[in-house]
């Protein structure tokens, strides 16, 4: 059985935020896919009208990182952070 890397402890199993808005694609974006992902851990992120911590780096992938994030209402997601090269990609 494969297992995940040791980012952080967290738990699994958990809803998912939807962040397809456009207006919003580079409030999490980054330029340097070079970039240590646990430095993210502890930041805030504003994802259209919602407001979250990440608690966690869930997993990474080629394209994707999936963090586990904590809202306003203390309620856990996990949110997937994607690469894209254009807008075009998105549809």
């Amino acid at each position: 059985m494969p297992t995940r890397p040791n980012y952080n402890q967290s738990s699994a199993n958990h809803p998912i935020i939807n962040t397809n808005n456009n207006n919003n694609l580079n409030q999490i974006s980054i330029m340097n896919t070079n970039v240590d992902i646990t430095s993210y851990v502890g930041k805030v992120l504003n994802i259209n009208q919602h407001q979250v911590i990440v608690e966690d780096v869930l997993g990474q992938g080629g394209f994707a990182f999936v963090f586990l994030v904590r809202s306003s209402n203390q309620q856990r997601y996990a949110l997937k952070r994607m690469y894209v090269n254009n807008e075009r990609d998105l549809t």
